[in-house]
């Protein structure tokens, strides 16, 4: 194998090695200026101090130890340059924390700074910083509280008529990449899911629209179980994170369907609507048109 070849084997699993060494250890704030011997530490954002003593931390210079251990990176391989990157994997490791920060997965210490220091968002225990939109829709929202994330889950009609002949309902994440399982993480019992079947044959409908919508009852990992036609066909699980679904919508013709909505996610299995006017504008829509 040439050594392009090998570079290109080893990051391929980079997206799952950074998230892995953000989920593995951590430490405190105190503990990461420490380690570190970082001077001068910004202030943390007035939602963050309270956590400071908690053992979450991570910082740039453990992330690449960490990879650098992991994918067996020598001196030679990791301070291989040119006249524009001082270090090629220093910078292929700081675009996978890029795209974490981007998509919500981690939370900086000091957003506004920039001070190097992050955690998982999404930690048991721990409220997210994230804006939670505040609904009246009671059918959408039938528990006792209006704080719910909304997501656009995303299929070819195969796997979702399967699921709906073969129940429990459910979906599942690919964990092909950091982004899908920062976005699976970020899901809540509770969470209102709206569905779509994108344009693989054999199809449903002839047009774009979302044919359902239902609450989030539970979630779970699979390891074992070969559930959709693709995992049979291939013999393999590839939705290994999972969750179910009570519907509380669900239908199968052109004419029913919730129009789509520019500026709603699809580029994954599961997406997060965070957009806030897009959001009203989908809440506002399943209130017109499917009355709930």
């Amino acid at each position: 194998m040439s050594d392009d070849s090998r570079t290109e084997s080893k990051r391929r699993k980079l997206p799952q090695l950074v998230l892995r060494a953000l989920i593995d250890g951590g430490k405190t704030i105190d503990e990461e200026v420490s380690s570190q011997n970082l001077r001068n530490i910004p202030v943390g954002a007035h939602d963050q101090i309270q956590h400071q003593s908690k053992s979450i931390w991570h910082s740039k210079p453990e992330i690449d130890a960490y990879v650098r251990e992991k994918l067996d990176i020598s001196d030679a391989e990791w301070n291989t340059s040119d006249s524009n990157r001082p270090s090629f994997w220093f910078t292929y490791v700081a675009q996978e924390i890029s795209k974490l920060r981007k998509d919500g997965t981690i939370t900086d210490w000091n957003p506004e700074l920039r001070t190097g220091i992050w955690r998982l968002t999404h930690l048991k225990g721990i409220e997210s910083s994230e804006p939670i939109v505040q609904i009246n829709n009671s059918d959408i929202d039938s528990s006792n509280s209006n704080s719910k994330r909304f997501f656009i889950a995303l299929g070819p009609w195969s796997n979702w008529e399967h699921t709906l002949n073969n129940p429990p309902f459910r979906w599942g994440v690919n964990p092909s990449s950091a982004s899908n399982v920062g976005v699976f993480n970020a899901l809540r019992h509770g969470d209102i899911v709206y569905y779509y079947a994108n344009q693989d044959n054999p199809r449903q409908f002839s047009k774009r629209g979302l044919f359902g919508v239902g609450k989030v009852t539970r979630i779970y990992d699979e390891e074992h179980e070969r559930y959709w036609p693709d995992e049979k066909l291939k013999d393999e699980v590839i939705y290994k994170h999972r969750f179910e679904i009570e519907s509380l919508k669900l239908v199968k013709t052109d004419s029913e369907l919730l129009p789509w909505i520019d500026g709603l996610p699809f580029t994954k299995g599961l997406n997060r609507v965070a957009n806030e006017e897009t959001l009203k504008q989908l809440i506002d829509n399943t209130e017109k048109i499917w009355n709930i």
